[in-house]
């Protein structure tokens, strides 16, 4: 009589457990209470019979009480003074040797005594200030143009530095506008801001100078060229000045007539349109752009046509016998990395702006700032 199942050396199953397939032939039936099941498991999931299923199949007798016991009558003692005055440990005839928790008799204490007693104390823990050094942040701002001294203070190894050039006139008489430094004027060692350059009776001034106008070891630079001066349309017609520089891009160009003044970027000013100032730059750090004819970025003020922009806004053309060009705005730079040496005197500069009577065209004065973290004792 013929195997009414095929041998199966090939087929293949899935785990009842996992449900990943597998080689029929690898799958056993789990074992429980000493019962095979028709479980069918794969060798990850299959496991022994568990040993702990199989209380309460055999009985086990396992009595503590004991029948007529003769338990100790000696006396006990508590551990401390006792009746007589000496000093006893507690009642433990014998100790062994890991010095069980009991005690001993007070005439025994010498043979056995009572090593684990308690000892406690009362004590308190101060936690106090771990040292770590403490700031404070001090800004000092120069906005009246001339020359300063500033000095480091003791701990001060890094300052921040912000310069903003003067902006230009809109004429072609003098003074005209000064760049902005710390350390020195000199590209070579300082950190200098342009001027921008005064407008004439043709041509609009050109914009300070951005970050490329100075070099210097150390610390990272930013900033951006002010904005220049439009030229007039006419002889009848002025030219508006240029934006101040921003922390991260150009001030706006001036309009005239025929050309609308440009937005600021990166937060410089925007251009002046025709009789307009270009808008000046705050010194609080980056913010919006000027946008609309002389408005004033990074919180700075409009330019008008009456005042520039502060701080380093290019002046409106001045039409006095004939119309004249707007000024260029002058230049902002920063660094937040600037090395000084403490205890170290260091020359800087407020740039003027340029200016000649009357002063509706005249440029905005530049500034400049520094900040460090001084370390408080």
């Amino acid at each position: 009589m013929s195997n009414r199942f095929a041998n199966g050396r090939k087929a293949f199953g899935f785990c009842d457990l996992c449900g990943f397939r597998f080689d029929l032939k690898r799958l056993k039936n789990l074992v429980v209470k000493t019962k095979e099941t028709q479980i069918k498991a794969c060798p990850q999931c299959w496991t022994p019979d568990q040993p702990q299923l199989q209380l309460g199949m055999y009985p086990i007798s396992d009595p503590q009480a004991i029948r007529n016991p003769r338990p100790d009558t000696n006396t006990w003692y508590q551990s401390g003074v006792n009746a007589l005055g000496n000093v006893s440990e507690g009642m433990l005839i014998i100790q062994w040797g890991w010095n069980p928790v009991g005690g001993a008799s007070y005439f025994d204490a010498p043979l056995t005594p009572n090593t684990l007693v308690g000892v406690g104390e009362v004590g308190s823990v101060t936690i106090g200030d771990t040292g770590t050094p403490q700031f404070t942040l001090v800004e000092v701002l120069y906005t009246t143009p001339g020359t300063y001294s500033w000095t480091a203070p003791a701990g001060v190894t890094s300052i921040y530095v912000l310069c903003v050039g003067g902006g230009g006139q809109g004429t072609q008489s003098t003074p005209i506008a000064q760049s902005s430094w710390f350390q020195s004027s000199s590209l070579a060692g300082g950190f200098v801001a342009g001027a921008g350059a005064r407008g004439t009776a043709f041509s609009g001034g050109s914009g300070g100078g951005g970050p490329g106008n100075s070099t210097f070891i150390g610390g990272s630079v930013y900033g951006g060229s002010g904005g220049n001066g439009a030229n007039r349309s006419s002889t009848l017609i002025t030219g508006g000045g240029g934006g101040a520089g921003g922390y991260l891009g150009n001030g706006g160009a001036g309009g005239n007539a025929t050309i609308p003044p440009t937005a600021g970027s990166g937060g410089g000013g925007a251009g002046g349109a025709t009789d307009v100032s270009g808008g000046g730059v705050g010194l609080g750090g980056p913010g919006s752009s000027g946008i609309a004819s002389g408005q004033g970025g990074s919180g700075g003020t409009d330019g008008t046509t009456s005042s520039p922009g502060v701080y380093g806004a290019g002046g409106r053309g001045l039409f006095a016998v004939s119309a004249n060009s707007g000024g260029g705005g002058g230049a902002l730079r920063w660094t937040p990395n600037r090395t000084v040496v403490p205890l170290t005197s260091y020359n800087l500069c407020v740039g003027a702006g340029g200016s000649t009577a009357p002063n509706v065209h005249r440029g905005g004065n530049g500034a400049v700032k520094i900040a460090y973290w001084l370390p408080v004792p």
